[in-house]
């Protein structure tokens, strides 16, 4: 099924942001600050600070969402879809939902990665891309909505 193969490269890419912001903190290790933020508010400025040993967290957190969405991808059966699902387009809305569930992922593990990111650099940071992400969830949601409700 196409969507597997496009699943498979999501999870990929997924791993590879996650790696990549390892690697960051790792080779950057010495030149974060002890203390950094650990909470923005909207307007990106930080609120809240901890130790930088908290910078941990955001790669856990990306890691335990994408093995919920990983495991959630197993169960299409019963995901909950806005049309009865029949044998003449079961294969669609799966395939539907496997895209939603893929970008749904892909924009969940980027906020954390941001999140990281901002606190590692010790800068105020613009909190519009948070915002668009969670803007982009929705219209994920929405457009995946209409789509599983136009193909029944």
């Amino acid at each position: 099924m196409k969507e597997r193969k496009i699943n498979l490269i999501i999870n990929v890419i997924c791993f590879l942001m996650i790696a990549a912001y390892a690697i960051y903190i790792i080779v950057e290790w010495k030149n974060i600050p002890g203390t950094v933020p650990t909470h923005f508010n909207a307007a990106g400025k930080p609120d809240n600070y901890g130790s930088k040993a908290s910078l941990i967290v955001e790669p856990i957190i990306a890691l335990l969402l994408m093995g919920l969405f990983i495991f959630i991808e197993k169960f299409p059966q019963a995901w909950n879809f806005p049309v009865k699902v029949t044998e003449e387009n079961k294969e669609r809305l799966y395939g539907c939902g496997l895209k939603i569930i893929g970008a749904i992922k892909i924009l969940a593990v980027s906020v954390c990665i941001y999140g990281g990111l901002s606190s590692a650099s010790n800068n105020q940071l613009p909190g519009w891309p948070v915002l668009a992400v969670i803007v982009a969830m929705f219209v994920v949601v929405i457009v995946g909505i209409i789509y599983t409700i136009r193909n029944k």
